[in-house]
């Protein structure tokens, strides 16, 4: 069972609790790091720890240095993306359980990628796509 990381954007009970309920073994921000802790540090200590991670940080993929960084230490970092409160995200990400195991144990590490809320009328699940690396 893959472990994940929820960073401090996204560490708050109505985030993390559906995702405790789904079965996620999750480390959380709170437990290892003071609130101010720059990305650089929790990405490196998250990737030598061997978890994977949330964030709701969609930046990270943007900015060079720090998507670099991610690759660099070999994290597998997935994106909550959307605006929404932490109880629809941490819903989304609960619904989603199986794509993002499926993606943490199938994918090598380090990539970066997104869980998005289902945009289809009817659709339940949201979905995960992988982001970096990008296929040649």
């Amino acid at each position: 069972m893959p472990t994940f990381f929820v960073d401090n954007d996204l560490d708050a009970p109505d985030f993390v609790e559906p995702l405790l309920d789904a079965g996620f073994d999750l480390q959380l921000n709170r437990e290892h790091f003071g609130h101010k802790t720059s990305d650089e540090e929790w990405i490196a200590t998250v990737a030598s720890n061997g978890w994977f991670a949330f964030t709701h940080d969609r930046k990270i993929a943007r900015r060079r240095a720090q998507r670099e960084l991610v690759l660099n230490v070999g994290l597998g970092l997935f994106i909550v993306r959307g605006k929404a409160t932490h109880a629809v995200m941490g819903a989304n990400v609960a619904a989603t359980y199986p794509k993002i195991i499926e993606v943490a144990e199938t994918h090598p590490r380090p990539f970066i990628a997104s869980v998005t809320r289902p945009d289809r009328v009817g659709e339940i699940v949201g979905r995960v796509n992988v982001l970096w690396p990008k296929d040649p």
